[in-house]
C-alpha cells in the first residue's frame, strides 16, 4: 500500500501514456514528473519515465528527453552514468 503522499515511480511504454495518465488519475494519483525516453535524438520517444504521488497536489513537471544512443549507436554519457551505477541525477531531474 502507499500512503497518502507516497511516491510511486516507475517506466512504461511512451505509446500507452494516455491510459497510464487515465488509470493514475483515476486511482487519486497526481503525476508530478515525465521524462520520455528516445533510442536516438532523431527517433520518438518508446518509453517514459513517471513520478506519480497518490493523493498529492496537481503540478506536472516534463522533463528534458533521456536519449539512450548517439547516431553510431554508442551510448551517450548519461545513459553511460546510469549503466555504471552512479546515482540518476543530472541537472535537470534533481532524481
Amino acid at each position: 500500500n502507499i500512503k497518502h503522499g507516497g511516491q510511486f515511480f516507475f517506466v512504461h511504454k511512451a505509446d500507452r501514456l494516455d491510459e497510464i495518465m487515465h488509470l493514475l488519475y483515476q486511482y487519486d494519483f497526481s503525476v508530478k514528473r515525465i521524462r520520455f525516453v528516445h533510442p536516438r535524438i532523431d527517433l520518438s520517444p518508446n518509453q517514459v519515465l513517471i513520478e506519480a504521488h497518490f493523493k498529492g497536489k496537481q503540478h506536472l513537471t516534463v522533463l528534458p528527453p533521456l536519449i539512450q544512443y548517439h547516431s553510431d549507436q554508442t551510448l551517450t554519457e548519461e545513459m553511460k552514468s546510469i549503466y555504471e551505477g552512479r546515482s540518476y541525477k543530472n541537472e535537470y531531474t534533481n532524481f
